[in-house]
């Protein structure tokens, strides 16, 4: 099955304006590894760690945590992942 694509217009702002209130940058953006890269690159660690942290991991996202873990540097998290996986 195809994935469904979408266009989704915003006004009067844009992406990580309402850090209390994520659920359009979530829905918008599905995969915690953008966050998590979005984050390092603008110096804001510990969000991204908080992002990955309320996310779950399921076997078809695994590969998008190790990666957002690696971005962060979080290697004892990274190998925990990928030992669960085997």
């Amino acid at each position: 099955m195809a994935a469904q694509q979408q266009i989704i217009a915003l006004g009067g702002g844009g992406f990580l304006m309402e850090p209390e209130n994520p659920l359009l940058d979530r829905y918008i953006w599905d995969t915690p590894q953008y966050f998590a890269r979005l984050f390092v690159q603008i110096g804001a660690q510990e969000r991204a760690r908080k992002v990955l942290s309320e996310s779950k991991i399921k076997l078809g996202n695994r590969g998008d945590f190790i990666n957002a873990y690696l971005v962060l540097g979080e290697f004892d998290k990274t190998f925990e992942i990928i030992r669960t996986g085997i």
